[in-house]
């Protein structure tokens, strides 16, 4: 019974669908109206799209924060007409007949001076901790002093007290050769040294290091004596000697009186031995 009127109200929804259209395609009837009036929900199509609810870039402390400009992703592709490129050349590192033969820098001279000191003075203060040293030094300007003044001055008093291991000072005629031939050999050596480091400020290190251990060792070794001190030193011990000699005569004199004095009936051994401590002594 129920099915006839299911029947006519389908059919008369869809005659009125019918009708709708005809009257939307037409332009009589809103398609809003005719939805509503049909009683059922119109098919509902979403779009999205971002919206930037914070158009104007922040503000902290007074201060706009606005990002840094960017250019990704077009920073990863290079357009050839915007970019100007040029191809990377390798600096070859110079031979050591550049670096020895390159003008000399104020730094490179006084390099030269502290390396021409350091070798005057010696390599003592680096042999010495390992006991590698004689007890005279190797002392290279010290040694060459005497090689020199054997060939300008063989017969001079400094040179007889050298050889006799004694103090004394060399003329300029000695010296100025020494410390010209070790300064010279200083520029070379920090040649070498500066093609070794490429860095002349290090070099500079070195030198220093070795004037201060090199004048270091040469303030605490023994000094020597000169041949004044060395006759004063002698004369004492020869009137030493005297007074001593003197001394030992005056006592046996006095042994002798003491012993002519004594009775005959009395030992010697008695009246000359002293008497026994607490200790047996």
């Amino acid at each position: 019974r129920m099915a006839p009127i299911l029947g006519r109200q389908e059919m008369s929804l869809r005659l009125f669908h019918l009708f709708s259209i005809a009257l939307v395609a037409n332009g009589l009837v809103p398609n809003g109206l005719v939805v509503r009036l049909s009683g059922r929900q119109p098919h509902v199509r979403m779009a999205l799209q971002v919206v930037d609810l914070f158009p104007d870039p922040p503000t902290v402390g007074g201060n706009t924060v606005v990002p840094p400009p960017s250019r990704f992703p077009a920073a990863l592709e290079v357009n050839p007409a915007d970019e100007t490129f040029s191809k990377a050349t390798l600096t070859p590192f110079p031979t050591f007949v550049e670096v020895v033969s390159s003008p000399l820098q104020p730094v490179d001279v006084v390099a030269g001076v502290l390396l021409g000191i350091a070798l005057l003075l010696g390599p003592d203060f680096l042999l010495a901790p390992a006991g590698l040293v004689p007890d005279k030094g190797i002392r290279p300007g010290y040694s060459l002093q005497k090689a020199v003044g054997a060939l300008v001055d063989p017969d001079g008093q400094w040179l007889r007290d050298r050889r006799e291991g004694l103090k004394s000072d060399a003329p300029l005629s000695v010296q100025v050769p020494v410390i010209a031939a070790f300064l010279s050999a200083g520029l070379a050596l920090e040649r070498v040294l500066l093609f070794s480091f490429e860095d002349a400020s290090f070099v500079v290190a070195i030198g220093i290091c070795s004037v201060f251990g090199g004048g270091l060792l040469e303030v605490v070794r023994d000094p020597l004596s000169t041949r004044e001190e060395r006759e004063l030193q002698e004369r004492r011990r020869d009137e030493f000697g005297v007074f001593a000699v003197d001394k030992l005569q005056r006592g046996a004199l006095a042994a002798r009186t003491i012993l002519a004095l004594l009775p005959p009936s009395a030992p010697a051994s008695h009246h000359l031995s002293p008497p026994a401590t607490s200790h047996g002594t």
